[in-house]
């Protein structure tokens, strides 16, 4: 008995990250093929039915939604689980949702508070720097984001974070699909 309850939250476990996997990648019609697959009882699972939420509000560009599930993902683990499939997911949303923002509030003035509750930095150091490094200004205070001399686009890494991106997964052992003619 205790292996069947292990297989089947192992079962489900796999169908909520896999769900995450195919919206990292961009692989809609998988994620799509594989929801037209799963049961009802399996949908109704928390683990698939937080992967079911997020995946709702990346595909109807629901910002709010989103970043609620990214506070509260169900399946933490160190260095992997879901937390680490949300955070490239929640770095494209960012970019998305700083752009309906800044063209929603457009001419006038947002509260940084308001961006990092949103959006769900940890503080507003952290806030103001994205707001800043994707083209934003704020004000000389740093408690307003300026959407009118704003234009929105995706920040640029810097040499020294690309460099420490890149020792991280050689660390990791991340070959990023390096092939060899023989």
């Amino acid at each position: 008995m205790i292996w069947t309850g292990q297989v089947h939250l192992i079962l489900l476990c796999w169908c909520a990250l896999s769900i995450l996997y195919y919206l990292v990648v961009a692989n809609y019609s998988a994620a799509f093929g594989m929801l037209q697959e799963l049961p009802a009882t399996i949908r109704a699972q928390p683990a698939v039915a937080f992967a079911l939420r997020v995946r709702s509000a990346i595909t109807e560009s629901n910002y709010h939604a989103f970043f609620k599930c990214y506070r509260n993902v169900p399946f933490k683990t160190d260095g992997g689980g879901g937390l680490a499939l949300m955070k490239p997911l929640a770095m494209s949303m960012r970019l998305k949702s700083l752009t309906i923002i800044s063209k929603s509030y457009k001419p006038g003035k947002v509260p940084v508070s308001f961006i990092e509750q949103e959006l769900a930095f940890d503080n507003s150091k952290e806030c103001v720097r994205y707001i800043e490094s994707c083209g934003g200004v704020c004000s000389p205070d740093k408690a307003l984001f300026l959407t009118e001399s704003s234009n929105i686009s995706k920040p640029e890494a810097s040499t020294d974070e690309r460099e420490a991106l890149i020792e991280q997964d050689n660390k990791a052992g991340v070959t990023h699909g390096a092939f060899y003619a023989y």
